[in-house]
């Protein structure tokens, strides 16, 4: 009876099993982490916040080649001789950057900012 219960829970012992158990149960586990990763990695990475600002006329709206609507801004220096393209960091968009980029403008420089696919007020999601 004993040997019995343990053969249906547990089984026999043999290599073929062993085998089994040593090479595809550690490939599927890790076949499931990397799909998991592979689907969940654009949510983990990419985490946009609230808009920090509203749309107003100093907000530029370019079109994507998938006719997504990016907002933009230009703080422009009359006599500036460079224009800073910016490009923030991720969970940013420009209004947590106004300060600084005011700041460039100040130091005589233009500056061109905009938000990235689903940050800010731009249209999208980020990939």
């Amino acid at each position: 009876m004993i040997s019995r219960l343990r053969n249906a829970f547990i089984g026999e012992f043999n290599f073929k099993r062993l085998l089994r158990s040593v090479l595809i149960t550690p490939t599927v586990f890790y076949l499931i982490v990397m799909i998991s990763a592979y689907s969940f990695a654009d949510s983990i990475i990419f985490q946009p916040q609230p808009s920090f600002y509203h749309d107003d006329n100093s907000i530029i709206k370019l079109t994507t080649e998938t006719g997504e609507k990016i907002s933009a801004k230009y703080f422009q220096n009359l006599n500036a001789e460079y224009t800073i393209l910016f490009s923030y960091g991720n969970a940013e968009d420009i209004g947590t950057a106004t300060l600084f980029l005011k700041e460039l403008q100040n130091a005589g420089f233009s500056v061109f900012a905009y938000d990235y696919r689903g940050y800010g007020t731009s249209e999208g999601k980020p990939s």
